[in-house]
């Protein structure tokens, strides 16, 4: 039996963060992998999460959330870009 790695998102289903301006905001969407490769899927939890998996292990590539005071618009947004944030101050996690 080989062992397997397992890869969980960086910016998990629930993830609460703060912009610049005080907003609040959710993680509701995660996509790991590639969403456009061959055999992908998306799974929609009774809560109205979403996981958008490629097959096989794969780190997350991007995520999608919402203002918690206008849940009406998915934002995304790369975790590369995302990490930026975090990292100029642009966004805080909380």
């Amino acid at each position: 039996m080989t062992e397997q790695t397992i890869i969980y998102p960086t910016w998990p289903l629930g993830t609460l963060f703060l912009d610049a301006k005080g907003r609040t905001f959710e993680v509701t969407k995660v996509v790991m992998g590639n969403p456009d490769a061959f055999f992908s899927y998306e799974v929609e939890l009774p809560n109205g999460w979403i996981i958008v998996p490629e097959p096989g292990e794969h780190p997350q590539t991007s995520a999608g959330f919402v203002d918690i005071d206008n849940r009406d618009k998915l934002i995304y947004e790369t975790i590369e870009k995302l990490d930026g944030f975090v990292a100029n101050g642009h966004l805080r996690r909380k």
